[in-house]
């Protein structure tokens, strides 16, 4: 092992050697009270630092080492910078003085029985800390180490090592087997702990499980009655929209079988057989188209008939007059043809044409394209009696640009 000097005794150890090979054995205990001999003289060297670690780690260590064995109350603790203060204070004070003598007697002022060595050395991410404990005849009476992951640690691996010096073999043995015990206390309590934390842990699973289970009930049950809520309100909203069709439709229906209702005058009838269209026409110089109607009447001879076309858009909408030339009394357009009157008790008209011209519909946006519709009514002689209703005819219009 090569330490931060190079050599393999440092000089404060070599300076121990010369101490302990002319100390008086005999002098540290003559003058102890019983108080006294109970605690034993211990030097305490300065840490030997392997390569490459800071020399501040060993002078670190030995001020731990001190102040711990001081702590423990069973030692006499000889600062080792005491040696050497003495050994000059010698040297100056009495010059003619050997150092043979000069040892002797500093030692024999220090009383020192032991001497703590110490090392420091890293292997790896370890460090290891060693302290031997040797008698003045250089046997090697302890040497305990510990191990520390990082400079942090070593303050406390020290305090362990004082720990243990200042124990017997015999308390040092129960002090390791109690270690032993809480080790395994420890080891127990953290399988406990570990068991209690996953226990805890499922049992907090369990439990949110559970929450978000009853959240998702609960999420399902509100969604399922916002469904049923939808759902109701659908049913009402479609047996109110069947209810209004069915109004709408029956009021159709009222309405178409008010416009078919025909007068009912015995011996007399009309019966329209066909209407067909033609577009795109022009007469005396207005576009326009033809509607031609078929019809038979019965019972009308001599009696004057009128034939009337109604405009209305396709949604049932009338079609309003905005020039008093094709209308109705209360101003919707109408195409009429009141000149008509049967020569027989039974006539045919296979044709009769009436011309509509398209600006008559008065739609004003150009090149827009209208579905529009209309029906015919037959009237006696100018008054209020149907005498007979066509179906709807649908056609479409594209007003010009």
């Amino acid at each position: 092992m090569k330490f931060r000097n190079g050599r393999c005794l440092s000089g404060a150890l070599f300076v121990f050697l010369l101490l302990l090979k002319f100390a008086p054995f005999s002098s540290a205990q003559e003058s102890t009270t019983p108080d006294q001999a109970i605690k034993v003289k211990f030097g305490i060297m300065k840490f030997d630092v392997d390569e490459g670690l800071s020399p501040s780690l060993g002078t670190f260590l030995y001020n731990v080492l001190l102040s711990s064995m001081v702590e423990s109350g069973k030692y006499t603790v000889v600062d080792w910078e005491e040696i050497d203060r003495i050994l000059k204070y010698l040297a100056t004070s009495q010059p003619n003085l050997s150092p043979d003598d000069a040892r002797k007697q500093a030692i024999s002022q220090l009383g020192i029985q032991k001497m703590c060595l110490g090392s420091l050395v890293k292997v790896g991410s370890q460090y290891h800390v060693a302290v031997k404990v040797l008698n003045l005849d250089l046997s090697v009476e302890r040497a305990e180490r510990a191990t520390a992951s990082s400079e942090d640690d070593l303050d406390k691996a020290l305090k362990k090592i004082a720990k243990l010096l200042a124990l017997t073999p015999e308390e040092v043995r129960k002090e390791e087997e109690k270690e032993k015990e809480e080790a395994k206390q420890a080891e127990e309590q953290k399988k406990q702990e570990e068991a209690k934390r996953k226990e805890e842990k499922q049992a907090a699973e369990a439990k949110k499980r559970v929450e978000e289970e009853a959240k998702r009930k609960a999420v399902e049950e509100e969604a399922g009655k916002k469904r049923a809520q939808e759902a109701e309100r659908e049913k009402s909203a479609k047996a109110d929209r069947e209810r209004k069709a069915a109004q709408a439709k029956a009021e159709i229906n009222a309405q178409e079988e008010k416009r078919r209702r025909v007068a009912q005058i015995p011996g007399v009838s009309v019966t329209i057989k066909k209407i067909w269209l033609e577009h795109n026409l022009v007469n005396n110089g207005q576009k326009g188209m033809k509607i031609h109607i078929a019809y038979e009447a019965k019972g009308l001879k001599k009696v004057r008939l009128s034939v009337n076309a109604y405009f209305f858009f396709e949604n049932g909408e009338a079609l309003k007059d905005f020039n008093n030339q094709y209308r109705t009394k209360d101003g919707f357009v109408c195409k009429y043809y009141n000149d008509i009157k049967p020569k027989y008790d039974y006539s045919t008209f296979d044709d009769t044409w009436m011309f509509m011209p398209h600006s008559e519909f008065h739609i004003k946006e150009s090149n827009d394209t209208y579905k529009l519709k209309f029906y015919i009514i037959i009237w006696k002689d100018d008054s209020s009696e149907k005498l007979a209703v066509s179906d709807w005819i649908h056609f479409t219009y594209t007003n010009p640009p």
